[in-house]
C-alpha cells in the first residue's frame, strides 16, 4: 500500500513465538532449534527507547558524502579518543625507559631499593595502560557504533525519499549490499582501524550466458583477492623480517659500543625494546591495509547512493494537502519512462468526487502508468495532475500518501503478525478498529480458522497465505487507513474465480463513498465502475458507462465479448 506513514515496530518476543507455535508455523526467520536460545537472550536484553525520527522528503544533507564531512560533527569525541590513545601509547612506551633505568641504576649499580621501586612503577604503568586500553576500547566502540547507527539511518532514510523509478532501475541486491556489507566494512574501519590510522534464466535459455558471466565475475574477484593476498604476504613478513634484521644490527653495533663504554647496557636494551615498539604499529598498519581499502570502496559506493536525487522530489514550498473530496483531474498529461518513448500523450481525464473509474486496455497501453501518475509515483513530463485543484507536485508527499491509498496487484506483506500488517499504515489504531477492518472485508473468516487468530504470523511477502488472503489483508489495511481516494492496480488479476468473488465483495465495502481509479483486467471488477476509460496507444480512446460503450460497438465492446466468453469457459458446469 502506498502510504508514507511509518509502520509498526515488529518485535520478536515470547508472545509472537508462542503464536507461531500455536499456529503450527516456524518461528519467523529463526530455526526452531534456536528459538529457545533467542528467547533466553531476549530476556536479558535491555530496554531500548524508541528513536526520535526527524524525517523530511525535502530536507536532508546534500553535501557529498565522505569521511571528513561525516566525522566532522563528532570531532570532540574523536579528540578524546585520540587523547586516550596517546595516554595508552605513552604508558606502554614507559616500559623500555624503566628497563634501562633498572639495568643501569639497579642491576649494574647493585641498588636493590632502586630496582624494587622501578619494578613497582613498571607494574603500575602496566595496570594503568590496561585501564587506558579498556577505556579507549569502550569509548571508541561507542563512537564507532554511533557512527554506524547514523550512517544506517541516513542511508535508509535516503532510500525512503527515492521515487519508484529509482527502485525500478536499481537491483534490489545492490541496495541491500549498500545497507549491509558496505556499512559493515565501514564498521570495521571505524571500530578497529580509524584511530590506529590517526596515526528468469531457464525460460529464456540464458543458462550458458549467465554461467560464463558468473565465471568472469568470480574470476575477477579471485584475481583481486590474490593480488591482495600477495601484497599482504609481501608486506607482513617483510616488515617483520626487517624488524628482526634491525634488532640484529643494533645488537651487533650496540654490543661493541657497550664493550667500548660508549653506551650503557641499559640504554642498548631500551633501544632494542623501543625498536620493537617502532615496528609494531607498522605491522598493524599492514594488517589494516585491506580494511582501509574495503572502507574506501564502501565510502565511494555510499557516496554515489547518497548523491542520488529523488526523481519525484518534494518541493521546499510544498504544503499539506487538506482533506479532499476526491475530484481528480489529468490535464494534458504526457509522460514516458524514457523521454524518447512516450507512454501517455496529452491525456485529459476527470473523475468526480465519489466516482469509481475503471481503466482498461491492451497490455502496454499505459493503464498502470495512469495509476502511477495519480499516486505521484512519477511526475508527468508535461501537463498537470490535480486533486481538488491542488497540483500533486505542490503538496507534501506524506499528506498525499495519507489520503490516497493503493492496492497493487501483489501487495507486500511484512514479517510479523496479521495485526501488525493490517495496522501498518496506522500503528496507533486500537484493537477494535483493527478487528472492524478485518471484519468489513471478510478477513475474519480466515482469522476464525487460525489458532492464534489475529496474532498469527505472516511470513515475509505473505508466503504463508494464499493470493486471495493476501489481497484481503491488503484491503483491510486500506479500510483501516481510511484514504479519501483509492487506486487499485490490477488487484484481482491473479485470482481464481472463487477468490475473485470474495475480493469483489470486499471491494464493495472498501470503495463505498470513495473516489477510485481501478486498473482492471476482470469483467466483474469493471462492472463495478461508474464509468470506464479505454486506454490505447497512450491516449483515451473511449470513455463512458458500461452500457454506453457496449452500445458504441468499439474497442470496449470487443473486450467485453472476450471477457464474457472467457468467463463462461472458466465457470464450472
Amino acid at each position: 500500500m502506498g502510504f508514507g506513514l511509518p509502520g509498526g515496530r515488529f518485535t520478536i518476543g515470547p508472545t509472537s513465538m508462542q503464536a507461531n507455535a500455536d499456529a503450527g508455523l516456524p518461528f519467523a526467520d529463526v530455526p526452531g532449534d534456536l528459538a529457545g536460545q533467542v528467547e533466553a537472550v531476549l530476556e536479558h536484553e535491555p530496554n531500548h527507547p524508541d528513536p526520535v525520527i526527524d524525517f523530511s522528503h525535502s530536507r536532508w544533507d546534500r553535501r557529498p558524502f565522505g569521511l571528513r564531512t561525516f566525522l566532522r560533527p563528532h570531532v570532540g569525541g574523536l579528540a578524546i579518543a585520540i587523547m586516550l590513545v596517546i595516554v595508552e601509547t605513552s604508558l606502554l612506551h614507559l616500559g623500555p625507559l624503566l628497563v634501562q633505568l633498572g639495568i643501569d641504576r639497579g642491576v649494574l649499580a647493585k641498588d636493590t631499593d632502586v630496582l624494587v621501586t622501578l619494578a613497582l612503577v613498571f607494574v603500575g604503568s602496566v595496570v594503568l595502560a590496561a585501564l587506558a586500553t579498556a577505556l579507549r576500547t569502550a569509548f571508541t566502540g561507542r563512537i564507532g557504533e554511533r557512527l554506524v547507527y547514523e550512517l544506517r539511518v541516513r542511508v535508509f532514510s535516503h532510500f525512503q525519499r527515492q521515487s519508484l523509478g529509482f527502485f525500478t532501475a536499481e537491483r534490489s541486491g545492490v541496495l541491500m549490499t549498500r545497507m549491509t556489507s558496505d556499512i559493515a566494512a565501514l564498521t570495521v574501519l571505524f571500530q578497529e582501524g580509524l584511530l590506529q590510522f590517526v596515526r528468469l534464466i531457464t525460460a529464456f535459455n540464458r543458462r550458458r550466458h549467465n554461467t560464463v558471466r558468473h565465471h568472469n565475475i568470480v574470476g575477477a574477484h579471485l584475481d583481486a583477492n590474490l593480488t591482495t593476498s600477495r601484497a599482504q604476504a609481501l608486506y607482513g613478513p617483510g616488515t617483520e623480517a626487517f624488524g628482526i634484521i634491525s634488532q640484529a644490527v643494533i645488537l651487533l653495533v650496540g654490543g661493541r659500543m657497550v664493550l667500548r663504554n660508549e653506551l650503557s647496557l641499559g640504554e642498548m636494551v631500551a633501544f632494542l625494546l623501543f625498536l620493537t615498539s617502532f615496528f609494531a604499529p607498522i605491522q598493524t598498519l599492514v594488517q589494516l591495509f585491506n580494511q582501509y581499502q574495503q572502507g574506501s570502496a564502501a565510502i565511494t559506493k555510499l557516496r554515489g547512493v547518497l548523491a542520488t536525487e529523488p526523481t519525484v522530489p518534494e518541493q521546499t514550498h510544498a504544503h499539506d494537502l487538506p482533506p479532499v473530496e476526491g475530484h481528480l483531474v489529468l490535464d494534458s498529461v504526457t509522460f514516458g519512462y524514457d523521454p524518447d518513448h512516450l507512454v501517455l500523450r496529452e491525456v485529459d481525464l476527470e473523475v468526480a468526487p465519489g466516482e469509481v473509474l475503471a481503466v482498461v486496455g491492451p497490455t502496454g497501453a499505459g493503464k498502470s502508468t495512469v495509476a502511477k501518475l495519480v499516486t505521484r509515483f512519477y511526475d508527468p513530463d508535461f501537463g498537470h495532475v490535480r486533486l481538488d485543484g491542488h497540483d500533486l507536485r505542490d503538496v507534501t508527499l506524506e499528506s498525499l500518501r495519507r489520503q490516497v491509498g493503493v492496492v497493487p496487484q501483489e501487495p507486500f506483506l511484512f514479517n510479523g503478525s496479521i495485526r501488525q500488517n493490517v495496522a501498518f499504515a496506522r500503528p496507533d489504531a486500537g484493537e477494535d478498529e483493527v478487528w472492524a477492518a478485518c471484519t468489513a472485508v471478510g478477513l475474519d473468516r480466515l482469522l476464525d480458522r487460525l489458532p492464534a487468530g489475529i496474532d498469527s504470523p505472516v511470513h515475509e511477502r505473505g508466503a504463508s497465505l494464499s493470493a486471495g488472503e493476501r489481497q484481503l489483508l491488503a484491503l483491510a489495511r486500506v479500510f483501516l487507513a481510511k484514504p479519501r481516494m483509492l487506486v487499485l492496480d490490477e488487484a484481482t488479476s491473479n485470482l481464481d474465480l472463487l477468490s475473485e468473488a470474495v475480493i469483489e465483495r470486499a471491494l464493495d465495502t472498501v470503495l463505498e463513498g470513495r473516489t477510485a481509479v481501478i486498473i482492471a483486467h476482470r469483467l466483474a471488477t469493471v462492472l463495478r465502475a461508474d464509468r470506464i476509460a479505454v486506454v490505447d496507444g497512450g491516449r483515451i480512446a473511449e470513455i463512458g458507462s458500461h452500457a454506453e460503450l457496449v452500445a458504441l460497438g468499439g474497442q470496449y465492446a470487443a473486450m467485453h465479448r472476450t471477457w464474457v466468453a472467457q468467463t463462461t469457459a472458466e465457470t464450472p458446469s
